[in-house]
């Protein structure tokens, strides 16, 4: 329970920057999004055969996120967000 409340946290604060961020956040973002594909896979792999369908349903969630998440940080209109001029 805690470590999702701390992947709750990280992603709070990574939400909350995105309308002044730069490119770090970006790359940040990134980041989190394949630690949470890893996690996500590490727990399908690991629950798969002895956890209930919610379980599974989650590690799959988890992992979907994770992979829109690097998918929508790579993208050109992505990258323009975080590179655009800021007054």
């Amino acid at each position: 329970m805690l470590w999702g409340a701390i992947y709750a946290v990280l992603a709070l604060v990574l939400a909350a920057r995105f309308g002044k961020g730069g490119n770090a956040l970006r790359i940040c973002t990134i980041v989190y999004g394949a630690w949470l594909c890893v996690v996500g896979t590490f727990t399908l792999g690991l629950t798969a055969s002895v956890a209930p369908a919610t379980g599974v349903m989650a590690a799959l969630v988890e992992l979907t996120a994770g992979v829109l998440l690097i998918v929508v940080m790579v993208q050109k209109d992505g990258m323009a967000w975080f590179s655009r001029p800021r007054h």
